[in-house]
């Protein structure tokens, strides 16, 4: 995926469009998955706050316009 495709999916997503938001999770669900692993266990209930907060991130992020820079 290209940094325009990027911000594509990164606006739809924004407008809560669920196929960009699955795209997302699934780009980012290794690293999700990483950082929910304690003492070498998931912690489910880890995994499940970091996914909200994923999803809070992406309704928040600021998207600047970089064709007029």
């Amino acid at each position: 995926m290209n940094h325009i495709d990027f911000l594509e999916v990164m606006l739809h997503a924004k407008e809560n469009d669920d196929v960009a938001i699955s795209m997302l999770f699934d780009m980012y669900k290794p690293l999700l998955i990483h950082l929910s692993i304690i003492d070498g266990l998931l912690d489910e209930d880890l995994r499940q706050e970091l996914w909200i907060i994923f999803v809070l991130c992406i309704r928040s992020f600021k998207l600047y316009d970089t064709k007029s820079k």
